[in-house]
């Protein structure tokens, strides 16, 4: 199976989508700083997921998920996402009216992020575009308090009950687990 790592760097160089007579600008390109430790955390979580899901999902990496196409402010870019039933694909952005809604999402939450993807901000567009369940991981909150999930139910996102750095990935049948790793500190491993 082709390596699916080369969907991030083909977004990143990706420059601007338009769409048809009237057009409306759709980037794919994602400048949005990143610390080293976070990047090699997120190519880990990558790579794990392609290699025990890519044969049944979609799997992306900071490429735009686009949940309205008359409005291409209308975006998340997760760490991570994944769509189930089908195999993954390389692609440079996901448009929820072409692709679907992926039904996970994970965001690594840092004190670096720009004030436009606040917590807040972030969780009423998540509740947008539809996704079933989010992971949120925040490596520099104290242990026992750096992994969040919200549930869908009922419209909204309903936060779950962690136990502690670990809890269910209820989409992938899976445990999300906070394993201190040498040099890079927190990590988040799916187990």
């Amino acid at each position: 199976m082709e390596s699916t790592h080369l969907k991030w760097d083909s977004a990143r160089l990706a420059n601007v989508r338009l769409l048809g007579e009237g057009s409306v600008p759709f980037t794919a390109d994602d400048r949005r700083p990143e610390r080293l430790e976070r990047t090699a955390e997120r190519w880990r979580l990558l790579d794990s997921f392609e290699r025990r899901f890519a044969d049944r999902a979609s799997i992306g990496s900071r490429q735009f998920v686009y949940f309205d196409p008359h409005d291409p402010s209308r975006r998340v870019a997760p760490a991570l996402f994944v769509h189930l039933g089908g195999p993954d694909e390389l692609f440079e952005e996901w448009k929820t009216w072409e692709r679907g809604v992926p039904e996970l999402a994970l965001e690594i939450v840092t004190s670096h992020l720009p004030p436009e993807v606040a917590a807040d901000v972030l969780l009423e567009r998540y509740l947008e575009l539809g996704v079933r369940e989010l992971a949120w991981f925040a490596p520099e909150k104290e242990a026992g308090r750096r992994l969040s999930i919200w549930d869908r139910t009922d419209g909204k996102l309903v936060e779950r009950h962690a136990d502690g750095d670990c809890s269910a990935c209820a989409i992938l049948g899976a445990t999300w687990q906070v394993v201190e790793v040498p040099v890079m500190g927190p990590c988040l491993v799916l187990c």
